[in-house]
């Protein structure tokens, strides 16, 4: 609302992203609506739509192949970019790269395809940029994604996708989401480089019928690998964002920065419910573990203590000049039925928090 808007303009923010939807209320369609003022917060960056409709079911936007998956992704990020240059925003966000069955295409096949597609609409992505997000290696994040494979994992990865959209004259970047390299460094570091041999097994539990209980177990070893020493996770994610951050660095658009932990509660069901994604910055408190069934509708079952376990100097020595985006859950009706903490309060809270740790870099924009 106006009121809002106008403290976040008083307490120093220059610009806001939009998270949009293909469809509803959040869709790029009505940003007017609810964007108000975005002339004192001016819209900086746009996330185009994960999914939408297509023949009746929901898809998720996708452009590792060449099908009408991939072209209805690019009818919808063409609408978002052109609304994007109405709206003097430069960059749009695109994430959610899957293959499915897992190795159906190679990894540079895909890469190449994502290229190819977006050339499709280059005169409509006018002087926007296209920023690839790091989506975080999918394993057992959620009940019907653990055998896919995510195919933008690591830095050869970008590097590839970033070469292939040279061929075609697209200026490709990254949005360096935090959190995504901290899961990813994690889930590699447990399942190998780029979780082959965990895929392999994968396949052979679906021709057994056993995805349940395989999920259960390897999610409990992960949890209990990870809880068990939580200086060595530090140290193998510290390692990989900085590999991320070192490599890719010129192709950065912006860092979406945010809080993560993961907690290990037997009561609960081994899922993303277990994964804090998108807290605050710098949070330890209380928080409502999302635990999801198998129809995606989220079970308030528990309240957690958990900590952000990412170390902001580690991604802040790599920040220069790029732009950063306070990336967290508002946790209010009606994304999720709950409020765990005041919204506005913790965005101030989050920008002192970085502030302080950023007094050596003037050039630090929000």
């Amino acid at each position: 609302n106006s009121e809002l808007v106008q403290k976040f303009v008083d307490a120093g923010f220059n610009g806001i992203e939009l998270y949009t939807a293909a469809e509803g209320p959040n869709s790029y369609n009505n940003f007017r609506d609810i964007v108000p003022n975005s002339s004192l917060l001016p819209i900086k960056s746009i996330h185009a739509p994960i999914a939408f409709t297509l023949d009746g079911k929901s898809a998720n936007f996708n452009l590792v192949r060449e099908d009408k998956v991939a072209d209805k992704s690019l009818e919808v990020l063409a609408q978002v970019a052109r609304f994007a240059e109405r709206h003097g925003c430069e960059e749009v966000t695109i994430h959610s790269w899957f293959t499915d069955p897992p190795y159906e295409i190679s990894k540079s096949e895909a890469h190449q395809n994502m290229a190819k597609n977006l050339a499709k609409i280059k005169n409509d992505l006018g002087n926007v940029r296209i920023l690839a997000e790091v989506s975080p290696l999918v394993l057992w994040g959620w009940p019907t994604w653990f055998h896919k494979q995510t195919v933008m994992v690591t830095p050869e990865d970008y590097k590839e996708l970033f070469a292939e959209g040279d061929k075609h004259g697209l200026k490709l970047g990254w949005d360096a989401d935090i959190d995504h390299m901290y899961r990813t460094a994690l889930f590699m570091q447990f399942y190998g480089r780029n979780g082959e041999e965990y895929f392999k097994q994968v396949q052979e539990v679906i021709k057994k019928g056993k995805e349940a209980e395989f999920r259960e177990d390897v999610c409990k070893k992960f949890l209990e690998f990870y809880n068990g020493d939580k200086k060595r996770a530090q140290q193998i994610a510290n390692t990989f964002v900085t590999e991320m951050l070192t490599k890719l660095n010129d192709r950065i658009g912006h860092m979406s920065v945010t809080g993560a932990d993961f907690v290990l509660d037997q009561s609960l069901e081994y899922n993303e419910g277990m994964s804090f994604e998108h807290m605050p910055v710098g949070y330890k408190g209380k928080l409502v573990a999302r635990n999801y069934t198998q129809n995606y509708k989220p079970i308030e079952s528990k309240v957690m203590h958990v900590e952000d376990q990412i170390d902001p100097l580690v991604y802040l020595k790599h920040a220069e000049d790029k732009p950063l985006i306070l990336e967290f859950s508002s946790r209010e009706p009606p994304v999720q039925q709950r409020k765990d903490y005041d919204f506005f309060e913790q965005a101030v809270a989050q920008k002192k928090l970085l502030e302080g740790k950023l007094e050596v870099y003037p050039s630090f924009n929000y």
